[in-house]
């Protein structure tokens, strides 16, 4: 935003020198001189215009900034064994035990966990292009999951996507926002 208001700037100083210049031209008779500075003049005034309503559709259109930070990614997404003990860190116990899922015929994905009580899922993934291509499907999955279970209680929770870099863990609200604030990542609604 700045520098297009700089650069806005920067050519209206010039659009004056150039006018300035073609004046002093004119009253020296040099014609060809006056018609290139002119015309310059003209086309750095075209751009000023066009870097100032660009700033200004900038800033209204993307208030929080066209670039965002990233949000840190603190999960111990190395192994299995560093996700389970970083949930129970967060103060989330796994009274019914990890249950392991395979994950052979999804390439990228290194580990699958749930457990039961309390819901906890998580899923893990070799690279960042791994965890961009599976998400949209596993979002798709949890979704299907609980329209299938519509009227059981599982699917009336207020539910949460937490969502890094190369992994997914996905729970109740409550768990999720402990989770969040001891490893970072993007939080979505499900459900």
């Amino acid at each position: 935003m700045r520098s297009l208001a700089i650069g806005a700037a920067a050519l209206i100083v010039v659009a004056i020198i150039l006018i300035v210049m073609a004046r002093v031209a004119s009253r020296r008779g040099n014609r060809v001189s006056v018609r290139g500075t002119a015309g310059g003049a003209i086309v750095a005034v075209v751009f000023a215009i066009m870097l100032t309503v660009a700033a200004l559709l900038i800033s209204n259109l993307f208030k929080d900034g066209i670039v965002k930070p990233s949000s840190p990614d603190k999960s111990p997404a190395q192994s299995a064994q560093n996700m389970q003990q970083s949930v129970e860190e967060a103060g989330i116990y796994c009274e019914s035990g990890w249950s392991e899922l395979s994950s052979q015929g999804y390439p990228g994905v290194t580990d699958v966990a749930i457990c039961l009580k309390p819901r906890i899922a998580y899923v893990t993934f070799d690279n960042e292009f791994a965890a961009d291509m599976y998400r949209a499907p596993l979002r798709y999955k949890i979704i299907e999951m609980f329209d299938e279970q519509a009227n059981s209680t599982i699917s009336k929770g207020d539910w949460r996507l937490l969502s890094g870099k190369k992994w997914s863990v996905f729970s109740y609200r409550t768990i999720i926002d402990k989770l969040q604030k001891q490893w970072g990542g993007t939080v979505e609604k499900i459900g």
